[in-house]
């Protein structure tokens, strides 16, 4: 079974580029992800405590890139 926090993970590995490991975003996960592109640190936040799932995995990515969303899915 996915999890919230896998599907989050695969859609931000798609987002940052990685087809082979990532999942394509619906319409709305699109729009929350290019808004997190936007964001500031304020916005980040609000984001991140209505989308807990999404947050983790972009502020992942935001710290390690492919490699610490890899390291997510491995330790699922």
């Amino acid at each position: 079974m996915t999890t919230d926090r896998d599907n989050a993970v695969r859609q931000v590995l798609w987002v940052i580029g990685d087809r082979e490991n990532g999942w394509q975003p619906g319409g709305f996960a699109t729009a929350l992800l290019e808004a997190w592109a936007h964001a500031d640190h304020y916005n980040d936040m609000q984001l991140t405590a209505a989308f807990p799932a999404l947050g983790e995995a972009v502020a992942a990515s935001k710290r390690g890139g492919r490699e610490a969303l890899l390291v997510m899915l491995s330790h699922g």
